[in-house]
């Protein structure tokens, strides 16, 4: 309840302001604040909010801040000052935390940051860093040390050892080293490289090259490199191997074999190796070899030749000669050699006898340098020249003519003179004996000849008539090939220069040609022409091989043609052995769009064959403009097709479903191009689908293939009941063009009726047909009738 005052005014009381529990003199003027509004008294009487507490503007209650201000204004989260001893601070009149603390939920305070974390989003997971010694994880979201500190749960982490990559625990237990530092880990250390050693800073330094590994300084060897520079170790130095010596190069160099050591160069001895065949001159800085040894280019000592007391440079360029009374050696001047016709056996100092074939020889006695005389050739055998041989007596004889070389005697050939072969060197095909070195030639037409080179004993190629060995009737000798030539086509005999005479109807002309008789018509195949007494035909199967057309190259004569009512004119134009194989009724005509061409309309059951010879009557054809029958026919062989038809068979597919318990038939409807003969290689073939196969269908098919049948005359019981049955016919006519025939049928389960109808394939005009018709049906496989008509 608000509390009133009196008005100095008029005397009335009046209620005091809302912020005043009590109040005099005016409504503002107040005496005492509602401790339940959470107001307190304030100098100037007047009555403002507790702190933690804010007016409302609008009903001028003390509304509570928010727990994080310590005061606020206008609205519970508009700070104004923040509580110090809460960590916070004011930012943006909001008590946030201050760095390096956390607002803690639970706690509802805030909380100090891990001690790595320079801010942190609790105190597990760091937002910020201290940079000095760490870096933000992202992933862990932590303040790690950087590479070279270590961990020691402090502000700052503390820095390792100068030797380590990083550590832990404690600075001198190494995680990893740095390479650039030339550090390899070893048991947590961080060691210096070989080549290098430890000067208590971060990098190893390096030590001088000759020493492997060093300690404190540089030149202060650990080890050395023994194999690769050639030293060994001594005092902490790598010292020169004996034989070795030092060259300004971390390697060291070899001395020169003459000198067990050295010193500065390589033949600067500083010792003698005696037991190599040296002098000790060390105090002159040199190993010579001793007397009777010479310096070879690898410059070991090597012993002199036994001719040579001293030598140089070689063992056999003496300096001096072993002189020994019948040594039949000679002086120094001519380099203790022996003499002519002897050799160095390399091991006396006596020269040896050469063999009787040298005229000089080297190292032994059949060795020869130079032969004993000219007869002999090639050293180091020196055996006698070709066409010699060594008798009894060791003496080069001459061989017989023939004999290129021979062996202990003259007619004894080992190899033969140009031109002959065989164990007797007799002279080869084509040439004959005259007693001289070389064989003369026979001439071309021999293969062998004997005592002249006409006189043939075989003939060459395809030659006959020994001695003269002449060409075959037909053939020519051009003088250059193996067998004679064949004549021209046209030609019956001829020369290398032309025809002789003439073949066919050629006509010989001076120039020895065989040309066409004039208004003729000639062909490169044969040397027949066409005239009017000869007609080169071309006779071939029409493609569907019903017909033979016999094409002329002269239009023919069709008087005698005119006739429809002609018995057979083919008996007239044709042999009767050639009719009887064009079948029965066979009709010849001549071709009324083409006076050309002469038809044979071939009958049933013709017999003739591509490749039969057409027998014409001579003097039965004639051709228009000319006075003569034609008496002679050429290329009168049957011939292919220009363009093969295949074969094509029709049948009379059922298209109702068939009984497969009672008798069923396909018979063929039409067959063509055939020639009007039977097919051949008839292969029937069956791709069923049903429930059950039946084995006796395929008894039934090969049946058909082993009797070659056309028609399906297929007994009860052979074809499975509800089945779809593809059959195909596999067939080639008689020029061998094949093909194939597909159809299909189908049959039910035998319950229905079956219907029967007796008809022929085809009629006749005029003819009576009969027709019969039998409806049954099959009742324990036995038909009963219903109707037959």
């Amino acid at each position: 309840m608000m509390e009133m005052f009196e008005s100095n005014v008029d005397k009335s009381c009046k209620l005091c302001d809302r912020t005043c529990l009590t109040c005099a003199n005016t409504n503002t003027q107040c005496l005492t604040c509602s401790i339940e509004n959470f107001r307190q008294f304030k100098s100037g009487n007047t009555c403002e909010c507790q702190q933690g507490y804010f007016e409302d503007p609008v009903t001028l209650n003390c509304e509570q801040c928010l727990r994080t201000c310590l005061t606020c204004a206008l609205q519970f989260d508009n700070c104004t000052s923040c509580d110090t001893n809460y960590n916070l601070t004011l930012v943006y009149n909001k008590c946030v935390c201050a760095k390096s603390y956390y607002f803690d939920s639970l706690t509802t305070q805030c909380e100090q940051c891990n001690i790595k974390c320079l801010e942190c989003q609790n105190s597990n997971e760091c937002t910020q860093c201290r940079l000095t010694t760490r870096h933000y994880s992202p992933d862990q979201k932590n303040c790690l040390c950087n590479d070279g500190y270590y961990e020691t749960n402090q502000q700052n982490c503390q820095q390792c050892d100068l030797s380590c990559g990083t550590c832990q625990n404690v600075n001198t237990y190494c995680l990893t080293c740095l390479i650039e530092f030339k550090r390899l880990l070893a048991n947590n250390t961080c060691l210096c490289q070989d080549g290098y050693y430890d000067a208590g800073i971060e990098m190893c330094q390096k030590c001088i090259n000759v020493c492997k590994t060093c300690q404190f300084s540089a030149s202060t060897c650990l080890s050395c490199y023994d194999i690769e520079h050639y030293r060994y170790f001594s005092e902490k130095k790598c010292l020169c191997k004996a034989g070795y010596y030092e060259s300004n190069t971390d390697k060291c160099s070899k001395c020169s074999i003459e000198c067990l050591t050295c010193s500065g160069l390589a033949d600067y001895c500083t010792s003698c190796d005696t037991n190599s065949k040296r002098i000790d001159q060390s105090i002159f800085h040199k190993c010579p070899c001793i007397f009777g040894f010479y310096q070879d280019h690898n410059l070991t000592c090597q012993k002199c030749h036994i001719k040579c007391q001293s030598c140089v440079n070689q063992a056999d360029q003496c300096l001096s000669c072993n002189f020994q009374q019948n040594s039949n050696r000679l002086t120094l001047s001519d380099l203790c050699n022996c003499k002519q016709g002897y050799y160095d056996d390399a091991t006396q100092l006596q020269c040896q006898l050469c063999n009787f074939r040298c005229k000089t020889c080297i190292i032994q006695e059949n060795n020869c340098l130079i032969c004993s005389n000219l007869i002999r050739t090639n050293p180091p055998i020196c055996n006698c020249m070709d066409g010699y041989y060594e008798d009894e007596q060791l003496i080069c004889q001459s061989c017989a003519s023939q004999c290129s070389t021979c062996v202990f005697q003259p007619q004894n050939c080992l190899s033969c003179n140009p031109g002959r072969i065989g164990q007797d060197c007799k002279c080869i095909n084509g040439y004959f004996e005259i007693g001289q070195i070389l064989c003369s030639q026979c001439e071309f037409q021999c293969a062998t000849c004997e005592l002249d080179p006409l006189n043939c004993k075989t003939c060459k190629g395809n030659r006959i008539q020994e001695p003269q060995c002449i060409c075959q009737f037909g053939y020519f000798d051009d003088q250059i090939n193996e067998d004679c030539q064949k004549c021209d086509v046209t030609c019956i005999e001829c020369n290398i220069n032309g025809c002789l005479s003439c073949s066919a109807n050629r006509i010989l002309n001076e120039d020895m040609d065989c040309l066409p008789p004039p208004n003729s018509i000639s062909y490169n195949n044969t040397p027949w022409c066409s005239t009017c007494e000869v007609a080169v035909v071309k006779a071939y199967l029409s493609d569907d091989l019903a017909k033979i057309i016999i094409h002329f190259d002269f239009p023919l004569n069709s008087k005698g043609f005119s006739s429809q009512v002609e018995v057979n004119k083919c008996l007239q134009l044709f042999e009767v052995e050639f009719v009887q194989s064009l079948g029965q009724n066979s009709v010849c005509y001549l071709n009324p769009d083409d006076n050309q061409e002469l038809l044979i309309s071939l009958g049933e059951n013709s017999k003739i064959l591509v490749g039969d010879k057409i027998l014409f009557k001579s003097s039965t054809l004639s051709q228009i403009n000319c006075e003569i029958s034609l008496q002679i026919f050429i290329l009168d062989t049957l011939q292919m097709p220009l363009n093969p038809l295949p074969p094509q068979i029709q049948y009379h597919i059922p298209l109702h479903k068939l009984n497969p318990l009672a008798d069923n038939s396909v018979y063929l409807k039409a067959i063509r191009n055939n020639g009007n003969r039977k097919l051949d290689n008839i292969v029937w073939a069956c791709q069923v689908k049903a429930t059950d196969e039946s084995s006796t269908l395929k008894q039934f098919l090969d049946q058909l293939n082993f009797v070659q049948e056309y028609n399906l005359l297929i007994p009860k019981l052979t074809l499975p009941k509800d089945a779809e049955l593809s059959f195909k016919i596999y067939y080639e006519n008689f020029v061998h063009i094949a093909s194939n025939q597909e159809f299909i049928i189908y049959t039910h389960s035998g319950a229905l009726p079956q219907i029967n109808i007796n008809a022929k394939p085809s009629y006749f005009v005029y003819q009576t047909i009969s027709i019969g018709v039998l409806l049954a049906i099959q009742i324990n496989q036995i038909p009963k009738i219903i109707l037959n008509i």
